[in-house]
């Protein structure tokens, strides 16, 4: 799916540039409401971001309701060259402690051209963050409705459904859809736990 097809799909309207001291949610403009959702062990994310201006990212946060004693791994992937999917990792911001409650945040100093970015997070464990939900679709699917990608990571050693290698080695270089061997049972959902972005 081309950029200019995802577009039309979307319907996005002007978006109005990002201002510094601003926070931005990652995800399209439908993504509106506020949920709460649950992350497992080995779960991994995905959600297309639209930036309407080169800006420089000043923190990268989630928010954690109920703990869990792992980590979760946030990164930003570019858009695959023949389609729209996620494709190669362009910067993996590192952990986020969630074994205890509340705002998690990096600093990241990481600028950010104009376009569509893939925000991706995933975790070792169970927790329950803070997600943002949408009823429209942007792949033109009706059921479900779905704004992002969901699949397990596999570890590439023992072949299980376990995160704790991406965790602790950083992010797939290549955003992993379902027909590769990093992951299990990629699929679309409507919500994505929400990554909260400073500039």
């Amino acid at each position: 799916m081309s950029i200019d097809t995802l577009i039309s799909i979307l319907a996005v309207p002007p978006v109005p540039y990002w201002v510094a001291g601003g926070f931005y949610a990652a995800g399209p403009p439908q993504m509106r409401g506020l949920s709460n959702m649950g992350l497992a062990n080995a779960d991994f994310y995905a959600v297309p971001t639209y930036v309407p201006q080169g800006v420089t990212l000043s923190t990268v946060s989630i928010n954690v309701g109920s703990s869990g004693a792992g980590l979760a791994r946030i990164g930003v992937y570019l858009p695959r060259d023949d389609s729209f999917m996620p494709g190669p990792l362009k910067k993996d911001f590192g952990t986020f402690d969630v074994s205890t409650t509340g705002a998690k945040s990096v600093s990241p100093a990481y600028y950010l051209s104009a376009g569509w970015w893939w925000f991706a997070i995933g975790s070792n464990t169970g927790c329950v963050l803070t997600s943002i939900i949408s009823g429209n679709s942007i792949l033109g699917l009706a059921t479900p409705t779905s704004t992002t990608f969901s699949g397990s990571l596999l570890d590439p050693g023992t072949g299980s459904s376990t995160a704790n290698f991406w965790v602790t080695n950083g992010l797939p270089t290549q955003y992993p859809l379902q027909a590769e061997s990093q992951v299990t049972g990629i699929t679309l959902q409507a919500s994505v736990p929400r990554i909260l972005l400073g500039v």
